[in-house]
């Protein structure tokens, strides 16, 4: 089975049509704007508790497409990812669209796209310097010369390019 992850810039409908054309399995982050930040401005009664303390969960359909809404405690999760809304001090949030099938947990969805967060933390590793390895990668990439840059620059324009396909982990990971 394959799974597409991305961030929300790639989270459009013309992405989401493509990957469903082929049969793809997605899970994008959804941007917080006003849809999705009312559910996030829920009170407690419309959040879900998961086995991760400090994690509630929202699933909900939006646009034709399943989206989980995660909210993480700060108290209990002071390095929580996600986006911290003005509206609701204490909880930051992360909303997911995807299509995988209601019996893959809320929980399930945050923890399988969170694998693809592992690229980030190699790309770290390489720094800010020059690495002589990324040039034959990028310039592979087909870009035309007038638009080929400084490794420096070519090292986060690869690293906001996610891969398209990936192995999904298994459920209970």
């Amino acid at each position: 089975m394959t799974l597409v992850r991305a961030d929300s810039g790639f989270c459009t409908h013309g992405m989401i049509a493509a990957l469903e054309a082929r049969g793809l399995q997605y899970i994008l982050t959804a941007a917080l704007r006003t849809p999705v930040r009312t559910l996030c401005r829920h009170d407690d009664t419309a959040w879900t508790p998961t086995a991760v303390p400090g994690i509630e969960a929202q699933d909900s359909t939006h646009d034709g497409s399943r989206l989980v809404v995660l909210r993480q405690r700060i108290v209990e999760r002071p390095h929580a990812g996600g986006k911290q809304l003005r509206a609701v001090p204490g909880d930051k949030f992360q909303a997911l669209r995807t299509n995988l099938p209601p019996c893959v947990s809320a929980l399930d969805v945050w923890r399988r796209y969170n694998g693809r967060a592992d690229i980030e933390n190699r790309i770290k590793e390489l720094g800010t310097t020059h690495h002589p390895a990324l040039a034959p990668v990028f310039l592979r990439r087909g870009l035309p010369s007038r638009r080929r840059q400084a490794l420096p620059q070519a090292r986060r324009r690869l690293a906001s390019t996610p891969p398209l396909v990936a192995r999904a982990p298994p459920p209970n990971e």
